[in-house]
């Protein structure tokens, strides 16, 4: 298979994210290269996961993906032996058999991660103002309790 066409495949299939695109595609390197990975923090040790392992959980958490138009994508591009016929809907060995030559050919077209570093903090010069204070109220004891029905009563 050619690079660009390798190329057009995986940014093909990057469109197809809607909504955290980058990480979910980090999500799709990573798995086609670990195989054995068990777990998220498991999975973010592979090399092509360039984020930290919480990022998983926002990918499938908040991630979005158009389900037709990825269809579509591998339709286009999985390559087919010379007797299977070109279909509009793949079978899973086909896919299945394409996925780790079309994944580990290319780099990936998701940003890296941003550093976050530290917060700026307060301005300079600002002092804010101490808090307000309120009273205590305690509990009253049950002997209190006791003596204040005693004497509402007038025993």
């Amino acid at each position: 298979m050619n690079l660009n066409t390798l190329n057009e495949f995986r940014h093909a299939m990057y469109g197809s994210f809607e909504r955290a695109a980058d990480a979910l595609f980090n999500t799709v390197d990573a798995l086609s290269s670990e195989t054995g990975a068990q777990s998220f923090p498991e999975l973010s040790l592979s090399p092509f996961f360039q984020r930290q392992w919480p990022s998983l959980y926002e990918a499938f958490e908040d991630g979005n993906i158009h389900a037709e138009h990825l269809r579509e994508v591998f339709v286009q591009f999985v390559p087919h032996r010379p007797w299977e016929t070109r279909r509009s809907v793949l079978t899973l060995a086909q896919v299945r058999r394409a996925m780790p030559t079309l994944m580990m050919q290319l780099g990936t077209p998701a940003r890296p991660p941003q550093p976050r570093g530290k917060a700026p903090g307060r301005a300079m010069g600002f002092h804010p103002q101490p808090a307000s204070r309120h009273p205590v109220i305690r509990k009253t004891s049950k002997k209190e309790k006791k003596r204040k029905t005693a004497a509402s009563i007038g025993v």
